[in-house]
């Protein structure tokens, strides 16, 4: 298992991916717990559980219906809505519906230009 530990205030984790999401970079300044592999921060030990499994990769979460596994639940539950047909997501213009909050936000853009 990974050790995490405080972090040095003085340093700056370098970001997790080319990305560079300026909002997590300002996050993991105040965050306590470093990833000694990637200098991924974050103020909970169970982010930093499921973060550790992007080393390791540990998908502990199966899906029963085909041989699909996840590193977190949230992303399981994602997953199951492309069996059941699940759509969630309601757009308030047209009552089309969507799976995923992003898909509906991408639609909420480009047919009624509403920016989130």
């Amino acid at each position: 298992m990974l050790r995490y530990g405080p972090f040095d205030a003085g340093s700056r984790a370098a970001p997790h991916d080319e990305r560079g999401d300026p909002q997590e970079d300002a996050a993991a300044t105040h965050s306590p717990l470093r990833c000694p592999q990637c200098g991924y921060r974050s103020g909970s030990r169970s982010y930093m559980r499921i973060h550790a499994r992007v080393h390791t990769g540990e998908r502990p979460f199966r899906c029963q219906l085909c041989p699909s596994a996840f590193k977190d639940p949230s992303n399981l539950k994602r997953h199951r809505r492309c069996h059941t047909g699940e759509r969630p997501f309601l757009c308030p213009y047209c009552r089309q519906a969507f799976s995923q909050s992003g898909s509906l936000r991408t639609h909420l853009l480009y047919k009624h230009g509403e920016a989130p």
